[in-house]
């Protein structure tokens, strides 16, 4: 019901629900799926707003994607937004290029521009910001505390990884700080605070027998070089070459206590590389 029904010389549009482009007059190319999607645009183009009350004020702004109940549906005038998820972008009213991936991801922002946030709740405290990037739930938000929060302005900051969270502008911060994480470069399993442990050898595979340090090689060519390198299976255990036998058969720095492999796994030897602790 009243769906389209001010249009006079808007053309291509497409509205779906009671009061979708409800006062929409001359603005064309739209979509509006849901109770009150894009209800108040009147003279905005190129928007798709699929979700109740999706881009609902939604006046003059163009080229939005709203995809989800109350996303964007404080928008305006901002352009070029896309947001993906419950209440993503619920508040922004001119900002534009944005781009929301989660429930309530970006939920605050008004007037930031070239905010980018990839999991729920994503720079949820983000109001007038511009040029952040946030990767992970709650990043760009608050740690797992709830005692800190990524500021309200701030330009050009990245925070990537669960709960974490950027303070300063101009800043990259990797991981939540109050649940401690390991930084791992090039290896999949970080030993320390900071790991840089590059690929050494992972051809061929390896036995793992129960209460044994022997591994043992299938296709393997192991030599004494390796010795002291970190080694990291596929079920994501790790342990240390601690001794070279030969090409086939080396001694593990800890005795393996796991149920013996019924065939051969894959694994990795990695350099030491780089370690920080903390």
């Amino acid at each position: 019901a009243f769906a389209l029904t001010s249009n006079t010389t808007g053309w291509n549009n497409t509205a779906n629900g009671t009061l979708a482009l409800r006062y929409n007059t001359t603005g064309s190319n739209n979509i509006a799926v849901g109770f009150g999607a894009l209800y108040l645009s009147t003279t905005a183009s190129g928007n798709v707003a699929v979700g109740t009350s999706s881009l609902y004020n939604n006046t003059s702004g163009a080229w939005n994607n709203a995809l989800g109940g109350s996303s964007l549906t404080a928008n305006t005038s901002g352009s070029w937004n896309n947001a993906f998820g419950t209440a993503a972008l619920q508040a922004n009213t001119s900002g534009g290029v944005n781009t929301a991936f989660g429930d309530s991801a970006l939920v605050g922002n008004t007037t930031g521009w070239s905010n980018t946030a990839f999991g729920a709740n994503g720079l949820k405290s983000n109001i007038t910001g511009s040029g952040n990037t946030a990767i992970g739930v709650y990043a760009g938000y608050r740690d797992t505390g709830t005692q800190f929060y990524t500021g309200a302005a701030l330009q050009n900051s990245t925070a990537i990884g669960a709960n974490a969270q950027v303070q300063a502008s101009n800043s990259i911060v990797l991981g939540s700080v109050d649940t401690l994480t390991s930084v791992g470069v090039g290896i999949t399993v970080p030993n320390n605070f900071l790991s840089v442990s590059p690929l050494d050898y992972q051809t061929g595979t390896a036995t793992r027998t129960n209460s044994s340090a022997t591994l043992v090689g299938t296709s393997t060519t192991w030599t004494a070089a390796m010795v002291g390198d970190i080694i990291v299976f596929a079920d994501g255990t790790t342990n240390k070459v601690s001794a070279f036998t030969n090409a086939t058969n080396i001694t593990m720095g800890t005795t393996f206590s796991g149920t013996t492999d019924a065939s051969p796994v894959y694994y990795r030897f990695h350099d030491v590389g780089l370690q920080v602790a903390v």
